[in-house]
């Protein structure tokens, strides 16, 4: 009995496993493995590399070794704007044991089917992929395509005999390992098999009892047959070895009576099961809950939208399921609002994804663009970038479906339709005229990405039907070739009207395309003219000769085409005076003039002029700016703090020198301005107590703005420093080093002291100061005394740190003191003095003059050469930082 028990359970284990085998080979037509393969060529950039692979596509992963010699083929599982996910053999002895490796490559090395079949039919100017070479291609690429056919089907025949294997094991070992089948004394053993056998109805996944087709990650490429759900095939399992278990104890609490009534009586426990009523339908809730009881309290279990299930009836509102959980079946209920009977017509379109839709491809229109948990634009599973190429199925009007990939695991989701432009079925080969100025080529296809090429309005341009936003075309970028995209919006089918001005005196419209050809018509220099693109070298036009129209040709030399797009900006006149002509040729007639200096208001017309509005006899009318008579305004202004470097720097009223002063300054007095033209400054001032705008020239201010400085004002405190003619050098050179401090101070600088009163300070503390600072200077400021005929100023530095810096810095203060003050030149020299031998930033150390010389004595007594040195510091340090 045991034997025909066993056959019994085998016949059971066939017809389950035979109804799946059957749908699968049914899907598959299409190409014998259930996918549409999308494959692409990967090659070199130059002889001396490998196309790296990595892991992953971030900027940390790992590369993947593999051996490259030559152009292969690859199939593609998930594109991306820069990389793309690829898989390949590296060995191809025999499906079954073929090595393969996976990983992400750059698109920089890659070649989609498109683009090989075009630059098969031309000639390339890549070497390492000529077209012979993509014709040796093209012929073996069927033979790859058959090796990944036969490789997918090897595993699914692999996947179907150990499903088979497992479940034959576990019906198995169900007749020797359950309980009931040996104990024939058991109350109530007939009664709970039989419940058993009438609730024993599985839930089962959509993805294996209809073998359902769902749609991969976009950028996995193709479509997928899921037929793995674990918990189904356990539920399934565990569904017949239940079964088997059942028609035991029947026949072995039979065994007593007749062997063969037994054996008719377990052929009548199989029909049994076979007559029971099996209702299935679809989940209708993104989670459709199996409930413990018949209300909606504890769940047992919980399927995705649009899952298949399998139940019976219970009553008007709830079904009856039995579930699996760790291997244990588990009776529950399913509401009836939950699920949609088989069969049944639900309002809105069903939300079952039917596997007879085919993989449409399309782009993502928005930024981001989302796949949705459900069909609501609720939770989001997974988002791309606008321009991104997606693939999907048919899902209803207002919805694609889409599987993505979460950390491995793919997941059911959707894409609103309003989100995608859809791709075109075929290539169509377009010619059509560039309507926008310029007309982008761009990388992919986002009109925010980067552009591969440009082309002027009315160029003829040649491309392919792509998406109901994009064409697709090949550019050449550094002589090769390049996929790019032109959005719909900017090409037309005929050449659009330019407009430019006459170039020459006179412009001609040719009969011809020759310039010796007799002339239709002539324009005046400056004329506006409309004409279309021709090709490279001549526009055409249609012009009217004693009434009657003649299409005509100008050559490209004699016009520019202004711009479509003008960009207003604001300007001073520089010419005296600034004229505004009725047509953009200074051979026209002048409409109005203004003072140099005037602020104008224009916008861009061509590269030579701009075009402004102005009043005559008070009615607007359209005049021309030559560039030349106009100087611009910087479109963001910036504040600036400065100090005056005139002894007297006037605020003019307008920017010009010849225009009235509101204000003036002396030298070294703090202002503030703001940038306004290459030559002028703005400034605010107030005159009899009202704010007025005035203007600057950048010649007559300085700033130090965002510098940093050290002085020191040398000796201090105990230490006078020489003493001559009644004077302390100490005292001396502090009055200098503040003076110098307040005209820097004025002109924006920060200025580091050593000291600012009569204090002592060590020769290494003062060098402590400046290494500390994060200053870009250190000047030490002194005076001499020595026998009375010594006299001049002198300046020295150090080679230890910063030499060819400080050597500079001392020549630069050494000259401008000087050239300030009409001491005598002594020397720049190399000296070992502790303060600039310590100090690693640049370092000088000044001698202003001899105390004890008389000609010298006589200025450093002197304020006001005091406050010319100081002065001469100043202008010192402004040739050092190149801002005189």
């Amino acid at each position: 009995m045991k034997k025909v028990s066993l056959l019994v359970i085998m016949f059971l284990l066939m017809m389950q496993a035979f109804p799946l085998q059957t749908f699968a080979e049914q899907d598959n037509e299409s190409d014998g493995s259930g996918e549409v393969i999308e494959l692409a060529l990967v090659h070199q950039n130059n002889e001396d590399s490998t196309p790296p692979l990595y892991e992953n596509n971030t900027s940390e992963a790992n590369e993947i070794e593999y051996e490259f010699n030559g152009a292969f083929w690859v199939k593609v599982l998930e594109k991306g704007q820069d990389q793309t996910l690829i898989t390949f053999p590296v060995t191809r002895t025999s499906p079954e044991n073929a090595e393969w490796k996976t990983g992400w490559i750059s698109n920089e090395f890659l070649l989609s089917e498109d683009e090989t079949a075009l630059q098969t039919a031309e000639e390339n100017s890549n070497p390492l992929i000529n077209k012979d070479t993509l014709i040796s291609l093209e012929a073996n690429k069927a033979d790859f395509i058959e090796f990944l056919k036969l490789y997918e089907e090897q595993l699914q025949e692999e996947a179907e005999t150990e499903i088979i294997a497992e479940d034959t094991e576990q019906a198995e070992e169900s007749l020797t390992s359950d309980p009931s089948i040996h104990n024939e004394e058991a109350p109530g053993a007939e009664e709970t098999a039989a419940e058993d056998v009438e609730t024993a109805v599985e839930v089962l996944d959509p993805a294996v009892d209809e073998t359902e087709v769902e749609e991969q990650d976009p950028a996995v490429d193709e479509a997928e047959v899921e037929n793995n759900d674990q918990d189904t095939e356990t539920d399934k399992e565990t569904m017949i070895e239940k079964e088997s278990t059942e028609e035991d104890k029947v026949l072995d609490e039979e065994n007593a009576e007749v062997s063969a009534q037994s054996s008719m009586m377990s052929m009548s426990a199989v029909t049994s099961i076979k007559e029971e009523p099996v209702i299935k339908g679809t989940a209708l809730k993104n989670k459709t809950h199996v409930y413990v009881a018949t209300e909606r309290g504890e769940i047992l279990k919980s399927y995705s939208e649009g899952s298949t299930l399998q139940f019976k009836s219970h009553s008007d509102n709830w079904y009856k399921a039995t579930v699996y959980l760790s291997g244990q079946a588990h009776t529950g209920y399913i509401h009836a609002d939950d699920v949609l009977l088989e069969g049944e017509e639900e309002n809105q379109t069903s939300r079952t994804v039917a596997t007879e839709h085919p993989v449409i491809k399309g782009i993502a229109l928005k930024s981001p663009t989302n796949v949705y948990a459900a069909t609501d634009r609720g939770t989001v599973l997974k988002s791309y970038s606008e321009g991104s190429t997606l693939q999907f199925r048919y899902y209803s009007d207002s919805w694609y479906s889409a599987n993505v990939y979460i950390g491995g695991e793919a997941h059911a989701g959707f894409i609103h339709a309003d989100d995608i432009d859809l791709l075109s079925d075929t290539s169509e080969s377009l010619r059509g005229y560039g309507l926008k100025d310029p007309t982008n080529v761009y990388s992919g296809t986002d009109q925010n990405g980067s552009v591969l090429k440009s082309y002027p309005a009315g160029s003829s341009l040649q491309y392919r039907s792509y998406s109901g936003n994009w064409y697709a075309a090949t550019v050449y970028v550094g002589g090769k070739a390049r996929t790019g995209y032109i959005h719909a919006n900017d090409v037309g089918d005929k050449p659009p009207l330019i407009s430019g001005i006459a170039l020459k005196s006179p412009t001609a419209v040719y009969s011809e395309r020759s310039t010796s050809s007799s002339a239709l018509k002539t324009y005046s220099k400056g004329s506006i003219l409309k004409y279309r693109y021709y090709n490279a070298n001549w526009y055409e036009a249609t012009v009217y000769v004693n009434g009657s129209a003649h299409t005509g040709y100008i050559h490209s030399n004699d016009v520019e085409r202004y711009t479509q797009s003008p960009v207003p900006l604001t300007g001073v006149g520089v010419m005296s005076p600034t004229n505004v002509y009725s047509e953009a040729s200074t051979g026209s007639g002048v409409l109005k003039s203004y003072a140099a200096g005037q602020v104008l208001q224009y916008e861009t017309f061509t590269s030579d002029w701009y075009r402004a509005t102005v009043y005559v006899n008070g009615g607007p009318t359209t005049g021309y700016i030559h560039a030349d008579h106009v100087e611009n305004a910087i479109a963001k202004q910036k504040r600036i703090v400065g100090a005056a470097y005139k002894s007297s720097t006037n605020v003019y009223a307008s920017a010009s020198k010849s225009s009235g002063v509101l204000k003036s300054y002396s030298y070294g007095s703090r202002l503030i301005y703001r940038t306004f033209t290459g030559s002028w400054f703005q400034a605010t001032v107030y005159v009899d107590g009202r704010a007025t705008t005035g203007y600057v020239h950048k010649d007559d201010v300085r700033s130090f703005e965002g510098r940093t400085i050290v002085l020191d004002a040398g000796h201090g405190g105990k230490d006078s420093g020489a003493i001559a003619g009644g004077m302390l050098e100490k005292e001396l050179v502090l009055d200098i080093s503040l003076r110098s401090q307040r005209i820097l101070e004025n002109a924006g600088a920060n200025v580091i002291m050593t000291r600012t009163t009569d204090r002592f300070l060590e020769l290494h503390e003062r060098a402590a100061i400046a290494n500390n600072s994060g200053g870009e200077l250190f000047l030490s400021v002194h005076a001499n005394a020595f026998n009375g005929l010594a006299r001049g100023t002198e300046t020295f530095w150090y080679s230890r740190y910063e030499a060819a810096n400080s050597q500079r810095l001392a020549l630069n203060v050494q000259d401008a003191v000087i050239d300030k003050i009409g001491t005598s030149y002594r020397r720049v020299a190399e000296g070992n003095y502790h303060v600039v031998r310590e100090t690693k930033i640049p370092s000088a150390l000044l001698e202003v003059g001899f105390m004890d010389n008389p000609d010298d004595a006589v200025k450093l007594r002197s304020s006001y050469y005091r406050q010319l040195t100081a002065e001469g510091v100043f202008e010192g340090l402004l040739q050092y930082f190149s801002l005189d």
